[in-house]
């Protein structure tokens, strides 16, 4: 139709990308929650209410727009966190390790060595 001039109406160009935003957009209450509470743990039964969705939904609709789980987006954020404050020399071990929500400081010190392969005592 389009080619004998019958067509009059417009293709979605960015559709995707209109798409993808409006994802995103619905993410943010969810993502500014997940920053200003690092310091305690993070469930999904508390962000999915956030995103107005069921758990089940919302930890694919959270993969489906950042491309990685809910659980590993949190755990990439508590280990840049850390890199920053070891990076500062102003806190401990231990402190560090309660700014960002873990237990005690061989949990902290466990996962931080299994995300950069260097434990933090070792890591300036």
């Amino acid at each position: 139709q389009h080619g004998k001039g019958h067509y009059r109406g417009e293709f979605a160009v960015n559709a995707h990308k209109d798409r993808h935003r409006k994802s995103l957009e619905a993410m943010q209450p969810v993502l500014a929650y997940i920053r200003d509470h690092l310091h305690k743990p993070i469930r999904m039964r508390d962000l999915a209410p956030l995103a107005g969705m069921s758990e089940k939904y919302f930890i694919h609709y959270f993969r489906q727009t950042l491309g990685i789980s809910p659980g590993r987006y949190v755990h990439q954020l508590k280990m840049n966190r850390a890199r920053e404050l070891l990076y500062r020399d102003q806190f401990t071990i231990k402190q560090i390790s309660e700014q960002i929500g873990y237990p005690d400081p061989y949990s902290f010190s466990k996962a931080f060595k299994k995300h950069y392969n260097v434990s933090p005592s070792r890591f300036v």
